[in-house]
């Protein structure tokens, strides 16, 4: 097995395939199969990601970086990855989920929350949440995509309605 040189910084669970994706310190990402044992996809980048999510699916993954969001699709059963979409406009995200559909993601930086569509990259008007006082650690969808909820630093759950 190719384990990751550095300590891992994310880490995220496919709902419908056995797959695990991770991010390390050392710039890579990983897709492990964990009914094999095995690395399916080993990436390298110029940058270590700050967070990731694999899509419902298993065929995508959303990654934050300090200066982006990037879009990948899992290529060939899972083989390589290649860029499907880049937001240069979204900057230093700590935590990004697909919703349980794979039809939005949502992206925290700070103390906001954005929601965007999975196709387009988009962030609607409308879609940008606040509310915390400080930096948001995680959220959550609900099983209807409808909701999100968070959890910040400052103490405070806050739950949003999505409606696009």
């Amino acid at each position: 097995m190719h384990f990751h040189a550095g300590s891992i910084v994310a880490m995220d669970l496919c709902l419908r395939k056995p797959l695990i994706a991770t991010a390390s310190k050392d710039k890579t990402i990983k897709i492990w199969n964990y009914e094999d044992r095995t690395v399916e996809t080993p990436k390298s980048e110029a940058e270590a990601a700050s967070s990731l999510s694999l899509h419902p699916s298993g065929l995508h993954l959303v990654v934050a970086y300090s200066d982006k969001l990037r879009v990948l699709n899992l290529q060939k059963d899972g083989e390589s990855l290649s860029n499907f979409k880049d937001i240069n406009s979204f900057k230093n995200c700590s935590y990004v989920k697909f919703s349980n559909g794979g039809q939005y993601f949502a992206a925290t930086s700070g103390n906001q929350l954005h929601i965007f569509k999975f196709l387009t990259g988009e962030n609607p008007q409308g879609m940008t949440f606040s509310g915390h006082s400080g930096k948001i650690k995680s959220l959550a969808w609900s099983r209807e995509d409808n909701i999100v909820v968070t959890c910040g630093v400052d103490g405070v759950i806050i739950a949003y309605r999505v409606r696009m």
